[in-house]
């Protein structure tokens, strides 16, 4: 709310707050920061980065102005604006010797290696995979992709990854993982802003060119 009042004496001034999640800021974050502060030359910029959960809380009561999510999530009351489509792929040992492009079915019989509970990248795997509960994996949950990484590297399972992660050069740090490309439909998840309706830069926002 207090922000709010400030922006109302001009849209860009005073802290503009966006809050990541961790499956997208350290891929995306650094090529759309620069389009950020130029759209708002006259803001404060600050970055947290967070779960979806915290991001969506912190904004509904005034801590956050804007955030950078994937969807679907639950966004009741605030404004939402997607950006684009963004597909995963398959990281899995080189020593299961997969072919270039697999199915969404084979996935259902692999140790598929995933992030803990609150990440909703773990959510939108188990929904993209269809996977009953009684196959999710219980014995090992990652914090990072980059240990889910470090897991398939070291031949424990695979993993659902989305593209902007692989951009990364991640072949060079995990020698034994190979990246694997799903066949149609292949899963995806959406990339996109939110907000509160209430937000005086909601035009910026909208013409945000990221």
């Amino acid at each position: 709310m207090h922000n709010d009042i400030i922006t109302a004496r001009s849209p860009n001034a005073g802290p503009l707050r966006i809050g990541v999640i961790p499956t997208i800021a350290p891929y995306f974050l650094p090529q759309c920061l620069p389009n950020i502060e130029a759209h708002f030359p006259e803001s404060d910029l600050r970055i947290a980065e967070d779960t979806t959960e915290t991001i969506l809380k912190k904004i509904k009561n005034g801590d956050l102005d804007l955030g950078i999510l994937a969807f679907p999530v639950d966004t009741k009351d605030l404004e939402i604006r997607i950006l684009f489509n963004e597909s995963f792929v398959l990281a899995a040992p080189k020593s299961l010797k997969l072919k270039k492009t697999v199915s969404l079915e084979s996935v259902q019989d692999a140790n598929l290696l995933l992030l803990r509970e609150g990440h909703c990248l773990k959510d939108h795997i188990l929904s993209a995979c269809k996977l009953p509960p009684e196959k999710q994996n219980r014995f090992f949950e990652a914090e990072s992709l980059n240990t889910l990484l470090a897991m398939v590297n070291q031949g424990y399972g695979v993993t659902l990854l989305p593209e902007m992660a692989i951009k990364a050069n991640i072949q060079t740090a995990y020698p034994h993982v190979k990246i694997h490309k799903f066949s149609a439909p292949a899963p995806v998840r959406q990339i996109g802003l939110v907000w509160r309706k209430t937000d005086i830069r909601r035009n910026g926002y909208l013409t945000l060119d990221l």
